[in-house]
């Protein structure tokens, strides 16, 4: 048996010594690879039937804290020439350089976080500030995901603002927060 496994693993050698040789030795000048227009197949029925997704639509998109939140922002920002984005993934906010090591890595770990809010400055919806609302009772998980945000955040040049309950009970605090951080809303009554 042995012997016929070390015959069979010559065999592959002197084949792939022999391939070496003939392609080195070819006087043929190599074949330029024809970019090909065809048609595109749709091949999601192959692998799942469409007949019965089970597919149920959400009855919130946001939770209570993130609506909360969400409505906070949105009457600050009333009348200003910025609007409150709720629940975005990181990967439509940053993108990795090209060039860097572990790419693909980095690319599915924006993919996976969101950030509460994402403050974008109209008529362009350039992103100007990322906004998290801070939970002292909030999961370890939680906090470990927020602590990439921060990184995130600040590596790709954007600020951050941790709302926190001190934030949350003084609009005239927040507005002040907000407007030390570039961002001018409406006065408060």
């Amino acid at each position: 048996m042995l012997q016929a496994v070390f015959v069979v693993v010559m065999l592959i050698i002197g084949k792939l010594i022999y391939d070496s040789y003939m392609e080195q030795t070819s006087n043929r000048p190599k074949k330029e690879k024809k970019s090909r227009k065809g048609d595109i197949i749709d091949l999601s029925e192959a692998w799942v039937s469409l007949d019965n997704l089970p597919f149920r639509k959400r009855e919130n998109l946001l939770s209570a804290r993130e609506l909360g939140l969400f409505n906070l922002f949105s009457r600050l920002l009333e009348s200003s020439s910025y609007i409150a984005v709720p629940k975005l993934r990181m990967s439509e906010i940053f993108y990795v350089a090209p060039d860097a090591d572990k790419r693909q890595e980095y690319q599915n770990r924006l993919k996976d976080k969101t950030v509460e809010l994402l403050i974008c400055e109209l008529p362009n919806f350039k992103p100007v500030l990322i906004v998290l609302a801070d939970n002292e009772t909030e999961a370890r998980k939680k906090q470990l995901s927020d602590r990439f945000i921060k990184s995130a955040a600040q590596a790709g040049g954007l600020p951050l603002l941790n709302v926190t309950s001190d934030l949350w009970e003084d609009e005239l605090l927040l507005v002040q927060e907000l407007q030390n951080l570039g961002i001018i809303v409406r006065r408060l009554h």
